[in-house]
């Protein structure tokens, strides 16, 4: 698929950032059901290859799919500290206030 986008903010139910006990922050990103499905289908097409993840234009991680993903909630860690994930939250409820 080369670089093309597999999903965008329009799959996006809703973003949140999560800080755990060590301090490492996640953005936790829940997919709508037309979402889940092209995450599914995106997933299963690039399995063993490596998934570029940018948030707002920003790099934030590229880890290798090792196999179909099939879950509405989608977590991503590393490449962002917590005030970056805060952003990436309010951004997106910015672009989309009626989510939750």
């Amino acid at each position: 698929m080369g670089t093309a986008v597999l999903i965008d903010d329009s799959a996006l139910k809703s973003v949140q950032a999560k800080t755990d006990e060590s301090g490492a922050t996640s953005l936790i990103l829940t997919l709508t059901d037309e979402g889940q499905q092209r995450w599914i289908e995106a997933t299963a097409q690039n399995v063993g290859r490596r998934l570029a993840t940018f948030i707002l234009g920003k790099f934030v991680a590229a880890p290798t799919l090792r196999e179909k993903l099939r879950g509405k909630t989608i977590e991503i860690s590393g490449g962002f500290n917590a005030e970056e994930a805060a952003l990436f939250t309010r951004k997106f409820q910015e672009l989309h206030p009626t989510s939750p």
